[in-house]
């Protein structure tokens, strides 16, 4: 099948890029028959190591054949730009549109492709007009993706985000970046690769990230979407730093409001809390903050923090009564306060919120901001004085343009600078190390710090939301005594492996921290570079770890 394919395309005289190498995998059509039987058959017909190199193979050759499929959708595109009767309706008034898909220099394609695209591979629309633009990426711009993609080592959905996040580079940047991206991809999953092109392309062009983030951001936009089951969502489009303070708020009101109810889940908590307040009421209460004839306050604006590390203002509202297991705070309300349960978004508030106690304070948004947000944000000594516009990194979320950083660290009410020495080799962090069994504060900062997202392979959850895990296993036999406060202990250079030592420490979530502890997966550190983790599968499938680059 592969051959005949190589041979038509040198047929009709492609460009060579085209043209799909050899794919890695040995399967071959008369193979996938016997390989049927075998999928068909009892579960237990082979060993499971065998079952997941066969499925690792299949998403080979099933990478082979979406490469063909972007590269015939695209030729499909490509061929009705010479349409007669599309040429004929371009020129029509009210007639079909060319429209841009691919990056820049890509050629424009009619828009009249997209639903006989859809229809014949049967996706929706922008299903096809996203095969469409990674088609015309492959051929005019990515070679290296284009070969790997078509060899079967990575997946469409690897070609996807190289394309997607490398779109708006020109020619000469995506030179620079394709060969690397598409090596990475090798090793990665897609939303790691995400993590890691993101990064690279805001390096690679910071004027022009810039330029894109103020045209985002002059389209910031809501949208609501229906999800089914009498269920919808609700989308906000905005500053990426905005967004973090608005989180970070609602986290703080759900576990608020979780003293309150323990039953219900803390993202349904979150969810309300976000619903009371864009109806504009009380997170807790659910009654109104603004009384139908009462003026709106006047706008305050939030305190973030940055540094290498912001820390923003914090002013707790009162709450109900605590948890008898809890000692009660003098700012809570007892549970004769409390007065009945707060009201469901939607409900008949007027009649409902009459029973609540009142808050002298309610109008006041300062006062019903319990969060102590905190952005973590990388920045340069330089960029922070303005002498270069280098991307900067908001801790666990993405680039940052220079100016975002800057206003950041230096229009906060209470921003914190902290001094981190780096290795101008490859920018790892250097630091002091101590002994305990727990990690403390500063060495879970730094450590967080060198790994922006946990270091199980293929995770995205952000560091500042894991667990600190010992890479080496802890030796209880080595354990020392707290140090005396003020002095510092530095690891010894011939103390063994499993001291809490910041080099032995990575962030991993709560499920695969567990995963770690109790089913035998290993982390092994390369020897050449320690920053390159090799993780080992209780089924011997090794997956490696570039924590360096956070992805």
């Amino acid at each position: 099948m592969f051959e005949r394919a190589r041979y038509d395309a040198n047929e009709v005289e492609l460009d060579p890029r085209d043209v799909p190498p050899a794919p890695r995998t040995t399967l071959a059509a008369r193979e996938l028959p016997r390989l049927g039987a075998v999928l068909d058959a009892r579960p237990d017909a082979l060993e499971p190591t065998d079952q997941l190199e066969l499925a690792h193979q299949l998403t080979s050759c099933a990478a082979t054949l979406d490469w063909m499929r972007c590269k015939a959708v695209s030729g499909f595109a490509l061929r009705e730009r010479s349409n007669p009767m599309v040429m004929r309706a371009l020129d029509l008034r009210g007639g079909i549109n060319m429209v841009p898909l691919g990056g820049v220099d890509t050629p424009d394609v009619p828009e009249s492709v997209l639903p006989e695209i859809a229809l014949a591979v049967g996706c929706s629309e922008h299903a096809a007009r996203d095969l469409v633009a990674v088609g015309l990426d492959l051929r005019f711009r990515l070679p290296q993706t284009s070969n790997d993609f078509g060899g079967g080592r990575i997946t469409y959905a690897h070609a996807k985000v190289i394309s997607e996040t490398t779109r708006e580079l020109s020619v000469d940047r995506v030179d620079k970046l394709d060969t690397r991206l598409a090596e990475a991809a090798q090793t990665r999953t897609p939303p790691r690769l995400r993590i890691l092109a993101r990064g690279l392309v805001a390096k690679a062009d910071p004027a022009a990230m810039a330029r894109r983030h103020q045209r985002e951001y002059d389209a910031r936009s809501t949208a609501m979407f229906p999800n089914g089951d009498g269920i919808g969502a609700f989308c906000v489009n905005h500053d990426l730093t905005t967004m973090c303070v608005i989180d970070d708020h609602l986290s703080a009101w759900a576990l608020h409001r979780r003293h309150l109810d323990p039953t219900t889940s803390y993202a349904a908590h979150k969810a309300d809390a976000a619903a009371h307040l864009l109806l504009g009421q009380h997170p807790l209460t659910g009654r109104r903050l603004i009384g139908i004839n009462e003026p709106a306050p006047t706008p305050v604006t939030a305190t973030v923090t940055t540094a290498v590390t912001t820390t923003g203002s914090s002013a707790s509202a009162p709450l109900p009564a605590a948890p008898a297991d809890r000692e009660t705070s003098p700012h809570e309300f007892s549970a004769e306060e409390v007065g009945p349960a707060w009201p469901a978004p939607g409900s008949d508030f007027e009649s409902q919120y009459a029973q609540w106690p009142t808050i002298p304070t309610v109008a006041d948004p300062t006062c019903f901001l319990p969060a102590r947000t905190e952005l973590r944000v990388h920045i340069s000594a330089d960029t922070l004085l303005g002498i270069d516009d280098e991307t900067c990194e908001l801790e666990g979320s993405g680039p940052l343009t220079a100016a975002q950083a800057r206003h950041l660290a230096l229009q906060s009410a209470s921003t914190t600078l902290r001094r981190l020495f780096t290795d101008p080799a490859d920018d790892s962090v250097l630091f002091l190390d101590a002994h305990a069994y727990r990690f403390r504060r500063r060495q879970t900062e730094t450590i967080n710090t060198l790994h922006p997202v946990s270091c199980f392979p293929g995770a995205t959850t952000p560091a500042a939301r894991c667990d600190t895990d010992h890479r080496n296993p802890y030796r209880f036999a080595t354990c020392q005594a707290p140090s005396p406060p003020g002095k510092p202990i530095v690891a010894d250079a011939h103390d063994p492996p499993g001291q809490t030592v910041v080099g032995n420490g990575q962030p991993l979530g709560r499920r695969h921290h567990r995963i770690r502890t109790h089913l035998g997966w290993t982390a092994v550190a390369d020897t050449q570079d320690p920053h390159s983790i090799a993780w080992t599968s209780p089924h011997g499938r090794t997956y490696i770890v570039h924590d360096h680059e956070g992805a």
